[in-house]
């Protein structure tokens, strides 16, 4: 029976959740806004078949090897813009999703609350609406849906399943809820489909531990991760631009590229079509999340540093691309694609030989230079246990500015 006694040893990956046979476990919040899981022992039937799907119980030793990095991006620009770096993840799904494929991906849902889920677009669903796309786009001839179509807004007019991975484009800084996601995959992977999941590197490793067993029909994709903030802390923090503002949020964008990849801002949408919008280094909510202060405990002894993982895939910003690779460098954003498996390399290089990305193999080791968070965990702060417990409706900025001065460098 799983019992979690130390926060730093679960992760919240629902691993356990999916697994149980007598569904005796749920998810629960604490304090923090982060769930674990609680066992109803009068159902529990003692089988342990939850302690043996724990990732961090029985950590995997990486398998993987000749891990290699590439510099991609899209190549619609209007793609890329609308991506959080070089739209490597609509690349890859939109391959997926046209060899008949189902996607997992995070998506945010009602309340601003992330979840992982899974997308299938049906054949006769994307010819209607590529024929009602052409009559509005005033298009008539087949030969034009070779690859998207897409106005100076940003707004595509025809597309092939792009289109559909929009909600699950642009990173979330909030952990997602997996839900049962594990067992709609296991299912369909049993019937032969073909399978794309992605998700942070712990959902990933809960997925595979979870599973078992290798399946040649599924590609997995974790990313470079920082961490996961509190969805708590996020409630709180649109809960504070509401009241400042005096309206109702109907959107967020964690990456909005309105200044450019570089510096990046953080968007609120109001009900009145105004937005909130701030860089980076000015917006409280991702102050907090880069000074570590709204992290999961796990966060800060997390298992699944390092440079190779266990997925095909890991996709992340490429930090430093600028000055180590410039030509590669794309002004509104360029990923970092590193694929551990050999059949992870060959659905890139399809992806490419398809025309939708531009691509230059890269070192690995010069690729990861900035990118420390695939090697380090985040470091815990003086005042991270009362930051998040601390917070209301109304006080985030003042909140966040005590911790602050708390972790202020000496002079």
């Amino acid at each position: 029976m799983i019992e979690i006694k130390d926060k730093t040893k679960c992760m919240g990956c629902y691993g356990c959740v999916n697994k149980c046979p007598v569904k005796c476990i749920t998810m629960e919040d604490d304090e923090e806004g982060f769930w674990y899981p609680k066992v109803d022992e009068e159902k529990c039937i003692k089988c342990g078949l939850c302690n043996r799907v724990c990732p961090i119980e029985n950590l995997r030793p990486i398998t993987n090897t000749g891990t290699r990095a590439f510099a991609v991006y899209h190549i619609s620009e209007a793609m890329v813009k609308l991506s959080s770096s070089g739209a490597a993840f609509t690349a890859l799904g939109n391959h997926i999703l046209n060899k008949g494929g189902v996607v997992f991906g995070v998506q945010m849902a009602e309340e601003f609350e992330a979840k992982e889920s899974k997308i299938r677009v049906k054949k006769e669903t994307l010819k209607a609406d590529k024929q009602l796309l052409m009559e509005e786009a005033g298009i008539s001839e087949e030969k034009e849906l070779a690859s998207d179509i897409i106005n100076s807004e940003g707004k595509i007019l025809v597309t092939n399943y792009s289109k559909y991975l929009g909600r699950y484009r642009k990173s979330k800084y909030v952990q997602s809820r997996i839900g049962e996601t594990y067992k709609q995959c296991e299912d369909l992977l049993k019937k032969g489909e073909l399978v794309y999941f992605s998700s942070n590197p712990c959902q990933v490793a809960g997925l595979l531990a979870y599973l078992g067993k290798n399946y040649e029909n599924l590609y997995t994709q974790d990313i470079i991760c920082h961490g996961v903030p509190s969805p708590l802390a996020l409630k709180h923090y649109i809960k504070y631009r509401e009241n400042v503002e005096g309206k109702k949020a109907v959107a967020i964008n964690f990456r909005s590229k309105s200044r450019g990849w570089k510096p990046y801002s953080f968007d609120i949408e109001f009900e009145d079509g105004t937005h909130y919008n701030k860089a980076g280094g000015v917006d409280p909510y991702l102050r907090a999340f880069w000074k570590n202060a709204t992290l999961r405990p796990a966060c800060f002894d997390c298992k699944f540093k390092t440079t190779t993982h266990n997925s095909d895939f890991t996709l992340a910003d490429f930090w430093g691309v600028e000055e180590f690779y410039p030509e590669l460098y794309h002004k509104m954003g360029t990923s970092l694609v590193l694929t551990h498996t050999q059949r992870a390399a060959e659905l890139l290089e399809n992806v490419y030989k398809s025309g939708k990305i531009n691509m230059t193999e890269v070192d690995p080791a010069v690729a990861l230079k900035k990118n420390a968070s695939i090697r380090h965990p985040s470091k815990k702060k003086e005042g991270r246990d009362e930051f998040i417990v601390s917070l209301t409706d109304d006080n985030f900025v003042d909140v966040l500015a005590a911790y602050e001065e708390k972790n202020k460098p000496l002079q």
